[in-house]
């Protein structure tokens, strides 16, 4: 049975099949805003990457980022520091803006998509009765796509790559643990936003699975 759904782009109410065939993309009519593809297992990749990611990021945040030398000078910095340096500048709101755009906002956003994704893996959905319950998975959709826009993690490692650039005629840079985990972090992520759009939520949440 067929359903129609609001295109994010401009509203447009179309019609969607349940399944969508592997390697297919569906795009809106009007606006060509892409509305869902076709994956073959998306269910248990997204649900699998999702995992990893989040032990990515805390890897990343559990050892040195950057270590640098310059005139005899040596420092290590870890990825949190990032944002200590630029409070300790002065540069308040930007040191907000880093912290929650690349690792708070990445982590809840993680964490909210497995309170969907793990029920409906393990067959222990949410409520469907018509009660309050019953509506938390739409709850923490519109969550998942309030916070999608914000977060950055890819504009913030192409502007440190930019930075390294330029650094690097002026001082011996080696990258640690946490540089590496944190560009595999910000690849699977990406491919965590490819896989679970809105239309797959939902088919999921209705174990259309």
């Amino acid at each position: 049975m067929e359903k129609k759904t609001a295109c994010s782009g401009c509203d447009l109410l179309i019609e969607l099949p349940n399944k969508v065939p592997f390697s297919t993309k569906l795009c809106c009519p009007r606006c060509h805003h892409t509305l869902t593809r076709g994956h073959k297992n998306a269910l248990d990749y997204t649900l699998a990457i999702s995992i990893s990611c989040l032990f990515l990021l805390v890897f990343s945040l559990s050892f040195n980022f950057l270590s640098f030398e310059s005139n005899g000078q040596f420092r290590e910095i870890m990825l949190f520091e990032t944002t200590l340096e630029l409070y300790q500048k002065k540069f308040y709101f930007l040191a907000l803006l880093v912290c929650l755009l690349t690792i708070v906002f990445p982590a809840s956003y993680l964490l909210l998509l497995l309170t969907i994704l793990v029920p409906v893996k393990f067959q222990t959905l949410f409520s469907r009765s018509q009660t309050t319950a019953a509506k938390h998975p739409i709850y923490i959709m519109r969550m998942l796509n309030r916070l999608a826009p914000w977060i950055m993690v890819d504009v913030f490692l192409i502007g440190v790559l930019v930075a390294l650039i330029k650094m690097w005629s002026l001082a011996t840079l080696s990258f640690g643990i946490s540089f590496w985990s944190y560009v595999i972090f910000v690849l699977m992520f990406s491919y965590v936003l490819y896989c679970a759009d809105q239309q797959k939520l939902f088919h999921w949440v209705r174990n259309d699975h």
